[in-house]
């Protein structure tokens, strides 16, 4: 099996952009205690993964699964950061794409 690299950016201290074929992905963390004191339901019509960082196996967000379960999940757990990755259409317009990753800083996801 052949792979092949994807481009990533660095957005120093806030998240990394991967560009591949059909997606642009962008990948950043945040506190547990920041996660469970704001409702992820503004990001419940996109799609994204929450994990842990210490464990990534630590899937937090399961199809099927609301955005209340997924605080109610991470409420009962351990972890003490949890990764997010949101993936974007290739197509998404890139003044769309740096909006949402500026609002990602101003609600204190890092990197």
């Amino acid at each position: 099996m052949d792979e092949y690299p994807i481009p990533v950016t660095s957005m120093k201290d806030l998240c990394d952009v991967e560009i591949s074929l059909d997606t642009v992905t962008v990948t950043t963390k945040r506190k547990r205690v920041d996660v469970l004191g704001d409702p992820l339901d503004e990001y419940s019509g996109m799609e994204f993964e929450v994990y842990g960082v210490e464990n990534y196996l630590d899937d937090y967000l399961l199809s099927g699964i609301s955005t209340e379960g997924v605080q109610n999940k991470i409420r009962k757990s351990q972890v003490r950061e949890l990764g997010f990755s949101f993936v974007f259409s290739f197509e998404t317009n890139a003044t769309a794409l740096c909006a949402f990753i500026e609002q990602l800083g101003q609600k204190g996801f890092y990197y």
